[in-house]
């Protein structure tokens, strides 16, 4: 009798053991951060119909994101990879039939913890629906090397359909970007001019005036370049500057580790 007690005991702890283990070895959460920006082309529809919603493990995320504006920073925390969710904000919208219940788009991926990500949705809104994706583009940490001490460091995308554009900013040589390509920039601290040339030639007549951005030295940028809200046929630009989050996140994160 004595004998089957101890075996009971053995095996009960034996059995025990590795769902203690998987219990202690369960993943803690993690925490990362996250900006939305609607670049969207909207084909028929009014600006106010163009808003999207987005969650994130299904919690709201942003809602009703036009074209050309975007959400403020976001914390979000998790485990493992996840997937953030694209709606129609059917609210606003004359026919809401378009509309579904299904997401327009998803994105799947794993956020670095701590990290500042800027989350571009892009393709065209109609009245007879949506085709739209994802871009994650990670503002902060930067790649290793990336930033050169006492300049700026400028990644351009150009998520406006159709034929390349052609981009001068400052007194840097005139380079073009195809639909959906990014490049890296780096720009003097100062104000800058920002055109949209015709050609490579900068002297060409064709030379409009996108933007005029003071950038700071050590510090970090994202442009996106968009199909204009109001004229969606005219290429327009948004800077994202993510660095004063930036600068909180890590203050924040000494302090937890303090």
């Amino acid at each position: 009798m004595k004998h089957d007690i101890y075996l009971f005991i053995a095996v009960f702890f034996f059995l025990g053991l590795p769902i203690a283990n998987a219990e202690e070895k369960q993943e803690k959460p993690k925490a990362a951060h996250v900006k939305i920006f609607n670049a969207t082309y909207r084909n028929g529809v009014e600006k106010w119909e163009t808003g999207l919603d987005l969650k994130f493990h299904d919690e709201p995320l942003a809602n009703d994101v036009r074209v050309g504006e975007g959400g403020l920073v976001r914390q979000i925390t998790y485990k493992q990879k996840d997937t953030v969710d694209v709606f129609r904000n059917r609210e606003f919208l004359k026919n809401p039939d378009p509309a579904s219940e299904l997401p327009a788009a998803k994105l799947s991926t794993t956020f670095e913890e701590g990290s500042v990500t800027l989350l571009v949705v892009h393709g065209e809104i109609s009245r007879s629906g949506e085709k739209v994706s994802i871009t994650a583009i990670q503002e902060f940490p930067l790649p290793e090397g990336a930033m050169f001490l006492g300049m700026s460091r400028l990644i351009i995308a150009n998520f406006r359909k159709g034929d390349p554009i052609y981009l001068s900013i400052g007194t840097l040589k005139t380079f073009s970007l195809a639909t959906n390509e990014q490049r890296e920039i780096i720009v003097p601290p100062g104000a800058t001019e920002i055109f949209l040339v015709q050609n490579e030639n900068v002297n060409s007549e064709y030379k409009r005036q996108l933007a005029v951005f003071k950038f700071k030295a050590n510090h970090n940028y994202t442009g996106i370049i968009f199909p204009a809200a109001e004229i969606p046929t005219r290429p327009a630009l948004r800077i994202s500057d993510s660095n004063q989050e930036w600068a909180e996140t890590n203050s924040s994160h000494k302090k937890n580790a303090d």
